[in-house]
């Protein structure tokens, strides 16, 4: 009997501690605090009877931190402080206790928890101005260090290295001082630098660059295929597109492979299926494109024996010149059609309150995970013995919004299964069958420590920064548990974002003669930058019999700053050559990073480019899911024993496990990452379990069996704190790099810092390059607002007509080569042009009996002239070049010419690089 009196006592003794006073405090602290920065704890007190001393503090080493002191003159107090974080003994991190008292001429209460001290990392990112460069080239680099705020961090940067393929230390410098958090470094490659990826290396992150010898090509080749191709399709478009870099459509002949892989096992190698291959060929359309249907019979998709997935092979032979490109792309196949889900598979929607209205939405995707619009949804509800289907349409975005009455639950576990397709797929044994997913929830009442309840309700869709929302929390509170008739009943609230107590405020609730209010009252909730981008509001109220009636629900939001940067061209389209005037938009007194590059170039690697998803990629959701296991706070696992010895003796290698329980109020305070000191029942009593046997006891461990348990499955985040420099180290092979390159010179044109004044606003006056091409430019900043990032914009710098050239990295003395050069037409009329070669003491070229009668050069399309030359010296070798067009009255292709009023003539210099030959070595 001894141990069934243990843990009624246990059972009991929280709801004794609840019920011994009417008035009722909860302090509320993240359970992991930084320094340095600023955090916030809220106290509450409810039903103080005389004057109060409410102190909180932190109690560390030989000193206390004092958090909070206030008198509580009234019957209730609300507030919340912030505070400074003292540092960790150690430095890093230390377990401190947050302590509270209430002192008053009768009254001496007080409660403590531990939290973790930690000391706070640096978040470091690396960018240059493009991926890749040639020998003597210099690289513009910029190093962005900023806190979990998003603020700039000045502490000096012990170290930065660079090194080269061969882990040879190029280039280092140390104690750098940044500049409102942004370091700026040039660092110029040696003519001889060894080719291959380069690394550098700063404190807590690494970024590299590539050196090759390398030629961008004119033109891009654009596969597009299905985001995946499902079994039951019987034929899917494929599109091949080319595109110059400035955005017109090239024209020549397309050859598009399109395979699925055989899989071929070690043991069966001799009897290998081969791989299933169609080749479509065509020349482009005035679009530049070639578009083809591809039948999916003859790839026998529900084989077993190839790859889920088709690859394609394009090659691509343009008019006039014969260059050649070669582009592949792939598409998976899929056996799932289409998938059903719900909204937010969290803890938060694994309960319902019994009276109050539940909210979810269903979701409905195809394979590739494009909505389904217009499409019926099937929900079944089951609950006792009762079976409901009910029926929804999908929107334009795939969704169907659900509120159901939980009443008829009467607390009952619910089971809601979400169905597409009722009709079950036929199956046939060997082969890959189609099928759908649907969607299950269990939904189990909330803990009945108290009838009375708070639940939050879910929006639509994600909060904007800016923009006020009205968030809808329902109310049932029953009057057997309130200890006074006060006219209203306030609710309090808190908003966390990053592990951050951020916004608090509370909402008054007219109180009605009745035994049960029911309602829905609305929080307006103004969204700032930091809740993003994700925030959970925690809505409680303190009952006056020491309950708590609290919910919570995150809500996403969508990703902004508070230093709203914007970039702006005085044109969006002009010359090459032209002047133009670049805006720029942020924080008076922001220090900003303007980088335009090429459109090709940010085709080799885009994630390089400091975007809001890679700054918030560094900014982990802290705390979201438990406490830190230094501060783990789970009640030892409660056992008792079974009904009979016998029944146990026969049951000995097995025990009752009973499933997941719905969560308390405790639990969804600490899913927040907050501690809460309370004097409240805030914990449901432990679930007991029979006696296993010892082999059972070994396998729990030290965690507690509940709702806990399923948040494992949790995704990995990057913490600021615990940075892994492996997230930002790429490989990229120059081979890789290479074949996706443009023709382009320069191929970065504006690599800028600009300080803003004191009107906010910066404009930099620019000369565009002589290059055809669009121009991506990009910016971040950081001022006293924090950091900045502008959206991408761009400029099209384009000539009406032009001509351009197209030449080798390099060539060797005294062997031939041929000089391609293309005429371009951008007009909607035909013209007749000319083309020069200028003699060069660097070349010995022949004529070109072609160039100096006048061609037809219709609209939007090219002709080329080609020259065979001979490099004469070791060196840079100049090629220049001139084309005009001509008044003539001859027509062109049956309509007449013209002449443009502006450019219409253009001379065009390159450069070609002459290495010596092979008869110019010594022998050896």
């Amino acid at each position: 009997m001894w141990y069934q009196l243990v843990l009624l006592t246990y059972c009991f003794i929280p709801m004794t501690i609840g019920t011994s006073s009417s008035m009722s405090y909860i302090l509320l602290i993240p359970a992991k605090i930084h320094f340095p920065s600023n955090e916030t704890i809220c106290v509450d007190v409810q039903g103080a009877r005389e004057i109060l001393k409410v102190t909180a503090t932190l109690q560390h080493g030989v000193e206390d931190t004092v958090l909070l002191q206030e008198m509580v003159t009234e019957s209730q107090l609300f507030k919340c402080v912030q505070f400074k974080t003292p540092p960790p003994e150690g430095g890093k991190e230390e377990v401190v206790t947050a302590f509270i008292s209430l002192v008053g001429a009768t009254t001496q209460m007080s409660n403590s928890k531990k939290v973790l001290v930690r000391a706070v990392g640096h978040a470091t990112l690396i960018q240059t101005d493009k991926p890749l460069y040639k020998r003597g080239e210099t690289v513009n680099i910029r190093i962005l260090i900023f806190n979990r705020d998003f603020m700039a961090v000045e502490d000096n940067c012990p170290m930065v290295e660079i090194q080269d393929p061969n882990k040879n230390r190029t280039g280092q410098w140390e104690n750098l001082k940044p500049q409102k958090g942004i370091i700026d470094l040039p660092f110029s490659l040696d003519s001889e630098a060894p080719l291959g990826a380069y690394t550098i290396i700063v404190p807590n992150a690494r970024e590299n660059f590539h050196v090759a010898e390398y030629v961008m090509p004119a033109f891009e080749i654009i596969t597009s295929l299905p985001p995946v191709v499902t079994l039951l399709q019987d034929i899917f478009p494929l599109k091949t597109c080319v595109r110059y870099t400035f955005g017109k459509p090239v024209q020549g002949e397309i050859t598009v492979t399109v395979c699925r892989k055989a899989i071929c096992y070690y043991w069966m190698r001799s009897s290998c299926p081969t791989d299933i291959c169609t080749e479509y060929k065509g020349q482009t359309e005035e679009n530049g494109c070639l578009e083809v249907e591809v039948p999916t019979d003859p790839y026998n998709l529900r084989s077993y024996d190839y790859q889920l997935n088709f690859d394609v092979k394009a090659t691509f032979v343009e008019n006039g010149t014969g260059i050649e490109m070669t582009g592949t792309s792939s598409c998976p196949i899929s056996a799932m059609i289409a998938t059903v889900t719900f909204d937010d598979k969290e803890l938060m929607d694994s309960y319902y309150k019994m009276g109050l209205r539940y909210k979810t939405k269903m979701l409905l995707e195809s394979a590739d995970g494009s909505p389904i619009k217009s499409e019926t949804l099937y929900l079944t509800e089951k609950y006792g013995t009762t079976v409901k289907e009910h029926e929804y349409t999908t929107n334009e975005k795939g969704e169907a919004y659900i509120t159901m009455n939980t009443r008829p639950w009467n607390g009952n576990t619910v089971y809601l299964t979400a169905t597409y397709k009722k009709e079950k797929l036929e199956r046939t044994y060997g082969e890959l069958n189609p099928y759908y997913v649907d969607a299950f929830r269990i939904l189990r009442p909330f803990t009945t420590i108290t009838n009375s309840f708070l639940k939050v309700q879910p929006l639509d869709s994600p909060l904007t920064c800016g923009k006020v929302h009205e968030i809808e929390i329902d109310y049932i509170i029953r009057s057997s548990e309130l200890l006074s008739k006060e006219d209203k009943l306030e609710i309090h609230y808190v908003v966390v974002a990053r592990g951050n107590l951020v916004l608090n405020g509370k909402i008054n609730v007219k109180m009605e003669e009745t035994s049960v209010m029911m309602g829905t009252v609305i929080l307006p909730l103004n969204v700032p930058a930091e809740i993003s981008p994700s925030a959970q509001i925690l809505a409680f109220t303190i009952l006056g019999n020491g309950r708590i009636a609290a919910d919570t629900e995150k809500f996403p939001v969508v990703k902004c700053f508070n230093n709203k940067v914007t970039l702006d061209f005085s044109k969006k389209e002009a010359l090459p050559g032209s002047d133009v005037t670049l805006h720029v938009s942020a924080d008076p007194g922001s220090l900003c990073s303007v980088t335009a590059v090429d459109a090709g170039a940010l085709l080799l690697r885009p994630e390089a480019v400091i975007s809001e998803d890679r700054v918030y990629s560094f900014v982990a959701r802290r705390n979201q899911f438990g406490y830190p296991y230094r501060v783990h706070e789970e009640d030892p696992i409660c056992w008792k024993p079974p009904i009979s010895y016998l029944y146990s003796k026969r049951r000995k290698r097995s025990y009752n496990w009973h499933p997941p329980s719905s969560p308390d109020v405790f639990t969804l305070i600490k899913h927040l990452g907050l501690k809460v000191i309370t004097n409240t029942l805030v914990k449901k009593p432990p679930v007991c379990f029979e006696f296993p046997p010892v082999s059972g006891l070994n396998s729990f461990g030290s965690d507690s069996p509940f709702i806990d348990t399923g948040m494992s499955d949790v995704p990995n985040v990057i913490d600021v704190d615990d940075y892994d420099d492996s997230y930002a180290r790429v490989t990229v092979t120059v081979a890789e790099l290479t074949k996706k390159i443009r023709t382009m010179f320069p191929e970065t044109w504006i690599s800028n810092l600009i300080t803003i004044g004191s009107s906010g606003q910066a404009d930099l006056p620019l000369q565009l390059p002589d290059s055809n091409t669009q121009w991506k430019t990009t910016a971040f900043c950081m001022g006293d607002a924090g950091m900045g990032i502008a959206p991408r914009t761009s400029i099209l710098s384009s000539s009406s007509f032009f001509i351009d050239v197209k030449l080798p990295y390099s060539v060797d003395k005294g062997k031939a080569f041929t000089i391609t050069a293309t005429m371009y037409n951008n007009l909607a009329s035909p013209m007749m042009v000319k083309s020069y070669s200028k003699k060069s003491e660097d070349l010995q070229m022949s004529d070109c009996p072609k160039c100096s009668i006048p061609q037809c050069l219709l609209p939007q399309k090219t002709i080329a002239f080609n020259w065979e030359a001979k490099a004469l010296r070791i060196g840079l070798a100049e090629i220049q070049l001139r084309t005009e067009a001509i008044n003539t009255q001859e027509l062109c292709n049956g309509q007449r010419t013209i002449v443009p009023d502006t450019g219409s003539s253009d001379d065009l210099m390159k450069t070609v690089l002459v290495k010596a030959g092979e008869s110019e070595h010594e022998p050896q």
